[in-house]
């Protein structure tokens, strides 16, 4: 069984390999291009970078339980 912690160890590196290939593939950065949507030079979606954030921080309290 997988508790909590190793779940977001789990999903920080998935994330990590699914933004690699993300910020280099023409097929999805065309898809977002076709509904308004940019990657910023840090290769995350620029109109969701407000969200990152908080979002960041409501994942950092969980990990801490």
């Amino acid at each position: 069984m997988i508790d909590a912690h190793g779940c977001q160890q789990l999903h920080t590196v998935i994330n990590a390999q699914d933004e690699l290939v993300a910020s280099t593939d023409p097929a999805w950065i065309g898809a977002l291009a076709r509904h308004g949507y940019t990657l910023d030079d840090a290769g995350e979606i620029a109109q969701l970078a407000g969200a990152v954030r908080p979002l960041f921080r409501r994942s950092a309290q969980i990990v801490r339980g």
